[in-house]
């Protein structure tokens, strides 16, 4: 009885018995014996197994390499240098502009075909900044160039540049926001001549809606105004705007301004907390604001915010004044300006 099978080699490596009594292979149609242990191993060649080390070897050394510390290295290894800031654009209206940097190996020299990375601001939703990003190449100077596509929507934003890492992890996302060039990316509401209307009820410290006057809308008018608005007025709704009654006071703008403004500012300044005085002798109040901009065509709400500011004074009336003209009023028009 044959105990060593001899089976056709061709590409194929086969494992042998150890033990056996005869020289004699079993012919091809021979049954090979159900108690004999045969352990063949098919279409393995040498090419094969050298192929799949190599393959082993090169995904050790891949594991090898820390993304974090990588791309520590490549940021470190140049300086990005702002050239050129172009002026703000208008909602739906390209900047005049392209957006150029510099790019500079840390010995000074330019970074040539250096791989960057621009994230810019693309979309707004529920009042939420979306970005998106583009992947650039610097030019033979190390400058890199970049007209940003047209946006529908104002904001008040940055563009980022940053070199695009070889590896990604999330992981490296802090140091991309570490090391990122950032340049303040503004783009201006197309409404300052459509018209329109604003209303800001103030409160006093006692929390009680001051009906008869509106400083705060006043001084906030003045600074749209001075910024490039025109056409644009106060609108004495203090009681319905401290209503809250929205519907109502819609209705009731509608009625006396009609088709003649497009937009319509409301809302309410507060006393976060009673004002206070400190050991040197200086009072500060803290002021929130809440802002909606409606549509007067649509109802559609353009703009949401609440800002909060501190005004301090050596009289409490002072720090009151400095709170409302001096912090919270130019910024509200910024933001308006920004915003609708």
């Amino acid at each position: 009885m044959n105990k060593n099978v001899l089976r056709k080699l061709s590409g194929t490596i086969y494992v042998l018995s150890l033990f056996f009594s005869c020289t004699t292979a079993p012919t091809k149609e021979e049954a090979v014996p159900m108690n004999e242990e045969v352990i063949v191993i098919e279409n393995t060649s040498v090419q094969d197994i050298i192929t799949k080390d190599t393959e082993n070897e090169d995904i050790e050394e891949e594991i090898l390499i820390d993304p974090v510390t990588e791309y520590e290295k490549k940021a470190e290894s140049v300086v990005l240098s702002l050239l050129t800031l172009p002026s703000p654009s208008i909602k739906g209206s390209s900047f005049k502009k392209p957006f150029s940097i510099k790019v500079s190996n840390s010995d000074g020299t330019d970074a040539v075909n250096f791989p960057i990375t621009i994230e810019y601001p693309h979309n707004i939703k529920g009042g939420v900044i979306e970005f998106t990003t583009v992947k650039a190449e610097t030019n033979e100077h190390g400058i890199i160039e970049f007209l940003s596509p047209t946006a529908n929507f104002s904001c008040s934003s940055v563009i980022s540049f940053y070199p695009t890492p070889d590896l990604y992890s999330s992981n490296i996302d802090p140091i991309i926001q570490r090391i990122s060039l950032k340049i303040p990316y503004l783009v201006k509401t197309n409404l300052t001549s459509a018209g329109g209307s604003i209303c800001l009820v103030d409160y006093d410290k006692q929390g009680k809606a001051i009906t008869n006057n509106g400083l705060t809308s006043s001084a906030v008018l003045g600074n749209l105004i001075r910024s490039g608005f025109s056409r644009i007025g106060n609108a004495e709704f203090y009681k319905e705007v401290a209503d809250g009654d929205t519907d109502f006071l819609y209705k009731k703008a509608n009625d006396l301004f009609g088709s003649i403004t497009s937009y319509f500012i409301y809302g309410t300044v507060k006393y976060i907390n009673t004002p206070v005085k400190d050991e040197l002798g200086l009072y500060t109040v803290n002021l929130t604001a809440d802002i909606v901009c409606i549509d007067m065509k649509t109802k559609d709400e353009l703009f949401k915010t609440t800002i909060e500011v501190t005004g301090t004074g050596k009289t409490e009336n002072s720090a009151l004044n400095n709170a409302r003209n001096e912090q919270l009023a130019p910024l509200l028009a910024e933001k308006i300006m920004y915003g609708i």
